[in-house]
């Protein structure tokens, strides 16, 4: 995915993406740093991280939590990020996850391409989403948890998510009442063509516009300039990002999956960002 004033993330192999930011890059030298792509990826302000979770979850029970229980011993159960065959508990101890915890002063963006999430707060919202759905929670003066269930008992549960930590307005960090909204994938914009998509989670492509965010969310205005995507492209296929809208936004891109991606007349190995 590619993001404007924000951070972005690409999936494919051997493809190419272009993309420019008025005033910071050039044609010829669209990269500003790189840096690995570990589970949390460093992004710019207003954007405090990116989390990204890849687990290879094994058999669910009857509850949704791990059917074989073989294989949680030697794990730090309650606080597990061993990656132990492919994937961790995190904080959960049957089902991973986050059991309930709080927040203050921003808000949270789940994009959840594979497998499932469970949420629940201390405002008696519930909702389960994933295989492309997306949430945005104004996560201000909050309680709430975030479970992955494991849904299928006789195969594997894979996870793949993203979770991208969006600061507050200063002023509305007193005042914003706290707010949760799931956009689900069929009504997602989408634009792209033969061997390229692109999902348009915040901002404006191809005349089309992402759902609206929530009221008090930094993306709300567009003096702000947020986008935030996520590009698949298959071998051999690019993209043209247009140039930002705004002097002084920048574009981050986190190529997670693949093995080859061209940017300009640069190349990033995969894993970078």
């Amino acid at each position: 995915a590619c993001l404007s004033s924000a951070a972005c993330g690409v999936e494919g192999e051997d493809s190419d993406c272009e993309g420019s930011s008025k005033d910071i890059m050039s044609a010829a030298n669209l990269i500003r740093s790189r840096f690995s792509l570990e589970m949390h990826w460093g992004v710019a302000d207003p954007f405090l991280f990116t989390a990204f979770h890849k687990d290879n979850y094994p058999e669910g029970n009857a509850n949704m939590g791990i059917k074989n229980r073989d294989l949680l011993r030697g794990r730090r159960l309650g606080s597990d990020f061993s990656r132990t065959n492919g994937w961790s508990m995190y904080h959960g101890e049957d089902v991973p996850g986050f059991p309930q915890h709080p927040h203050l002063g921003f808000e949270t963006i789940t994009i959840v391409l594979e497998g499932y999430c469970d949420h629940s707060d201390s405002l008696g919202c519930k909702a389960r989403f994933g295989q492309g759905d997306v949430q945005w929670i104004t996560a201000n003066r909050i309680q709430h948890c975030e479970m992955f269930p494991l849904l299928r008992e006789d195969q594997s549960n894979p996870l793949v998510l993203f979770q991208i930590w969006l600061n507050l307005d200063s002023n509305a960090k007193d005042t914003a009442k706290p707010d949760f909204t799931v956009q689900w994938a069929e009504e997602i914009p989408h634009v792209g063509g033969a061997g390229v998509d692109v999902m348009i989670v915040a901002g404006e492509l191809e005349g089309k516009r992402a759902l609206s965010p929530p009221q008090n969310s930094w993306a709300a205005s567009p003096e702000h300039d947020v986008m935030i995507l996520v590009l698949t492209l298959e071998e051999g296929r690019e993209y043209t990002l247009p140039p930002a809208t705004k002097p002084g936004s920048y574009r981050g891109l986190f190529f997670y999956e693949g093995e080859v991606l061209e940017v300009g007349e640069e190349t990033l190995l995969k894993k970078t960002g």
